[in-house]
């Protein structure tokens, strides 16, 4: 009994101990191919993302485009009480060159008004934005454009677009920040920063974006190391904007379940086909030796 034990334990590892050098092969370019494809993934959801922020600003947060050929005081105050029942609109204003205000959406608006936004926008035939952080609010953008001899003020609420991330964000794998140029979070997934001013806590991702605008570059994926720690990224910067877009993910979570079973699975079969194979190799010693 003792020799046939032996001997199948010679016949199983004898098979064995090539197909584990195999099999960690096809581990490890299963792992490559794993990491490839969770880096695709990503890089897909953050040009889904990336192109439809873009869309939502160019058609519903131009809030001016339908103004743009109206002259006459009267049809833009019309323009502007049919646009203010907008959810993301939080007020609309119209103003002369001068800074009087002519009419708002608002009851508290600023009768008058001369920022540095409003004296920017009196030079340039084209929206200008920024983005202001509020404590325990989403971000709101405040735009200003020129039409003709007016001035139109819109503030829009930022969380409108947050609530579109975060609905995609449901079916991502990692962490999706959405920053302005300076590195500031509009929009992050876990809703960490969206109700305070904060920027992201990681400074090599800004070098890394710093870097990419100095070649030309507006979309990356790859792997990079942040604080000691590897992650999986994906970024793109939101087309018309400073704004960029990425998705992050720590490394050590970067495991596609269906690649991590399959692996398994082929080795426990491999194991057990082997040990079958040992068994019945004995089986058939042992007939062709009693013959």
């Amino acid at each position: 009994m003792k020799r046939k034990i032996f001997f199948i334990f010679i016949v199983f590892f004898m098979f064995l101990l090539p197909f584990l050098i195999i099999s960690d092969h096809f581990s490890n370019t299963v792992s490559e191919l794993s990491k490839n494809y969770i880096l695709l993934d990503m890089e897909s959801n953050i040009n889904f993302l990336s192109t439809k922020i873009t869309n939502i600003l160019s058609n519903e947060y131009d809030v001016a485009k339908d103004m743009r050929n109206i002259k006459d005081r009267v049809k833009l105050i019309q323009k502007i009480k049919e646009l203010s029942g907008k959810s993301f609109i939080k007020k609309l204003s119209l103003y002369d060159m001068n800074g009087n205000l002519i009419y708002s959406s608002a009851l508290n608006e600023k009768k008058f008004l001369k920022d540095e936004l409003f004296e920017k926008s009196k030079k340039i035939d084209m929206p200008i934005g920024v983005i202001e952080y509020l404590d325990n609010y989403p971000p709101q953008l405040n735009i200003a454009e020129k039409i003709y001899s007016f001035i139109i003020r819109a503030t829009l609420d930022l969380g409108y677009i947050g609530e579109i991330i975060f609905s995609h964000s449901k079916r991502v794998i990692g962490h999706i920040y959405l920053i302005d140029k300076d590195g500031n979070i509009i929009f992050d997934s876990n809703y960490d920063f969206v109700f305070k001013s904060s920027k992201i806590p990681y400074n090599e991702i800004m070098t890394l974006i710093d870097g990419l605008k100095s070649k030309g570059v507006f979309n990356y994926k790859g792997v990079v190391k942040l604080q000691d720690r590897v992650y999986f990224i994906s970024l793109s910067n939101v087309e018309t904007t400073t704004w960029w877009i990425f998705n992050i993910l720590d490394s050590s979570k970067a495991q596609y379940p269906l690649f991590k079973k399959w692996v398994r699975r082929v080795v426990f079969w491999g194991v057990a086909i082997i040990f079958s194979f040992s068994v019945i190799t004995l089986l058939i010693f042992e007939k062709l030796y009693k013959r």
